[in-house]
């Protein structure tokens, strides 16, 4: 339909110069005929063209969204399936940039490239047959003409590209800088950064003259060479028309046939340069794209259906891991987490308690030994399923502009609001709920809600999905007494029943556990009941409460 709609538009602008000659002719009375009649064609051949041309415009950027929105969500689904260490190496801002503004590039290439370049090379070469039948010597010149801006505009505009690129990437380094200032003012501010921040912002907007002159300049000399070919052109056109009419070769009427076709030529040139332009563009976004698409998860999914009939029981089996190479987070790590009961890490900071919850949660995979469920490595289930047995609330929660049903659901449609509402009354939220202004429909974003309301909504998430296993990466900030008991109560009703790993942060809430494990640097050096540790005269969990004790007074 984007072929059809755009050559037949190409194909009446061919045709709309015969009628201007034809008209011209008439008027002189070098010809006979109705001048009105060949007037009116010559207005209808153009207006028609360009409603053509609008319906083509549609359908191109119809095919090109829809193209590149789809490969938009593929490429957004394939980098959340990818392990946390691909995430760990690159920015938000570059992974935004690779899945919109490389795809951004491609959009032209897939909607109308072929199309436009083959469509404006057929017209092209239609033009130069046509003013060869009229006189070989103006087809002549005009295809030497079409030639030479060709490929003078090709060369022009490969030089202007770079220093455009190069203009869009100072413009995503200010636009990064912008962000990452913002969002840390409330450090920056009382720390007396603001003069730092200042000298740093002016060699971001320097870098951004300097490059966006340069790109401006190629880019006003770019249309300025356009602009001067297309007069070039124009002259030779009418200096040649006006030697044939002198000579009694043409009529006056195929001057101005001549001139028009000329025009047209002129901006089907302009078109396949643009088009070609952004098939450089694409050509490098199709590059980075691919190697993004190609880029696999570092764990392999497993092939065995998880069956769950009730609270697991989960095994580290001396394992230890690694980010990098030279840097061991965990050695040699084993413990066991028995059936519907909790089981809670403690330890100095930095020494590898939030390691541990990624690897159960298959974040990562072990460098070596194995996490176990009931029995059977965590590798051998398959990722999806497994994860859906896993409630995993971590220390910042991330709320989505949305209503409090989305962000409990998670933008699921297929849990009732009975659910949400027995979940909520479990965790004891029944007040909370009844407090926000409509209810599950309350609009929220994360500005709206307390640190304390945030982490209850994380928990009620997590209870709607019902999960046999409960990952508690317990945050670390302090909250108001009465807010911190109703989280309490709500975390003992999430854990009731299930079995769970608390990453504690802070030692007050180790007392739930029935299992405590201390690690330190990376090594277990501990383990057993609250109350055989925490009175075990030199144990590391007494030296640990009483330091913590010490810190509160």
């Amino acid at each position: 339909m984007l072929a059809l709609f755009l050559i037949v538009s190409l194909a009446l602008q061919l045709s709309g110069p015969y009628f201007l000659r034809s008209f011209v002719d008439i008027v002189r009375g070098d010809a006979e005929g109705s001048a009105t009649a060949q007037g009116v064609w010559f207005i209808s051949v153009i207006v028609v063209s360009q409603l053509f041309y609008a319906v083509g415009t549609y359908l191109t950027e119809d095919v090109g969204w829809t193209a590149t929105n789809a490969l938009r969500s593929d490429l957004t689904l394939h980098c959340l399936g990818l392990d946390l260490g691909f995430h760990d190496d690159r920015s938000p801002g570059e992974m935004v940039e690779r899945i919109d503004g490389d795809v951004a590039d491609m959009a032209n290439f897939f909607s109308q490239f072929v199309i436009q370049i083959l469509a404006n090379g057929l017209l092209l070469v239609g033009v130069v047959v046509v003013l060869f039948t009229e006189d070989w010597r103006v087809g002549l010149i005009l295809l030497t003409y079409v030639l030479a801006a060709l490929v003078l505009l090709i060369r022009f505009q490969g030089s202007a590209v770079p220093a455009m690129q190069a203009s869009r990437q100072a413009v995503a380094e200010a636009s990064g800088f912008w962000e990452e200032v913002l969002r840390a003012r409330e450090d920056l501010v009382p720390n007396g950064a603001r003069r730092f921040v200042d000298e740093l912002h002016q060699r971001a907007l320097g870098l951004l003259l300097e490059r966006g002159r340069r790109a401006s300049l190629f880019f006003r000399a770019f249309i300025g060479s356009i602009a001067a070919v297309f007069v070039l052109g124009t002259v030779v056109s009418f200096s040649i028309g006006a030697y044939l009419f002198s000579i009694g070769v043409i009529t006056f009427g195929t001057i101005f046939m001549i001139l028009s076709l000329t025009g047209l030529v002129s901006e089907n040139l302009r078109r396949i340069t643009d088009q070609l332009g952004d098939f450089q563009r694409a050509a490098a976004s199709i590059g980075r794209v691919r190697e993004l698409v190609e880029t696999t998860s570092a764990m392999s999914d497993g092939h065995r259906q998880l069956v769950t009939t009730g609270p697991p029981a989960v095994c580290f089996d001396d394992v230890s891991f690694q980010y990098l190479a030279d840097t061991v987070v965990l050695d040699g790590v084993s413990f066991d987490m028995e059936p519907g009961t909790v089981t809670a890490v403690v330890g100095r900071t930095g020494g590898g308690k939030s390691t541990i919850a990624k690897l159960l949660f298959r974040f990562y995979d072990p460098t070596s030994g194995s996490v176990r469920f009931d029995g059977s490595d965590l590798r051998e289930f398959r990722l999806e399923e497994f994860r859906a047995e896993i409630g995993f609330v971590t220390q910042d929660v991330e709320l989505l502009h949305g209503s409090l049903r989305d962000n409990l659901t998670m933008f699921d449609a297929t849990i009732g609001d009975d659910k949400l509402e027995t979940a909520l009354a479990e965790l004891g939220l029944e007040q909370w709920l009844a407090s926000q202004p409509a209810g599950l429909e309350t609009e929220i974003e994360g500005s709206d809600l307390s640190a304390g309301e945030a982490q209850l909504l994380a928990l009620a998430r997590v209870l709607v999905r019902d999960p046999s296993v409960v990952i508690l990466d317990e945050a670390s900030s302090r909250l108001d007494p009465i807010t911190q008991r109703t989280i309490e109560r709500a975390v003992d009703a999430l854990l009731h029943g299930r079995t769970a790993l608390l990453i504690a942060h802070r030692l007050e809430t180790v007392a739930r556990a029935d299992k405590v494990v201390v690690i330190e640097s990376g090594r277990v050096i501990e383990s057993g009941t609250y109350g055989e540790l925490s009175t075990r005269a030199g144990s590391e969990l007494e030296q640990l409460l009483q330091l913590s004790l010490a810190g509160d007074s």
